[in-house]
């Protein structure tokens, strides 16, 4: 069985490099990709505030294409990064051709919506 990683970057999608501090994007941004951690780490902040942290076989920046909202993080470079883009039309075919991406992203998702909730409260409350 193919992993999401070996799926997503068939076909020469755009590899972008990013050093420890470099911001992948920042919140209120256009947004029209998503990324995919091959190497590394990144840190999502929201208002200043680190949300949560993405590893390899991650991705970052989904509701991009979800809903081409505005960037709802900034994402920074922890450490020497490695991300594949992932445009609407290579989203759209992962999803139709290989059922093991769209499990591998609803797992994702549901697991960063499980490790939003905590962050999101605090913030909610350093608010007030």
């Amino acid at each position: 069985m193919r992993t999401f990683t070996e799926v997503s970057m068939r076909s020469e999608p755009a590899v972008l490099a990013f050093e420890p501090g470099d911001v992948i994007f920042h919140e209120g941004e256009a947004s029209d990709e998503v990324f995919l951690v091959a190497e590394g780490a990144v840190e999502l902040l929201e208002a200043e505030t680190a949300v949560r942290q993405a590893g390899p076989g991650d991705i970052v920046g989904e509701s991009a294409l979800a809903d081409r909202a505005p960037r709802t993080f900034t994402a920074v470079a922890c450490t020497t990064c490695r991300l594949v883009a992932i445009d609407q039309e290579r989203f759209n075919s992962l999803v139709r051709h290989s059922p093991q991406f769209a499990r591998h992203l609803m797992q994702l998702l549901g697991n960063q919506l499980a490790q939003l909730s905590p962050a999101w409260n605090q913030v909610a409350l350093r608010a007030l």
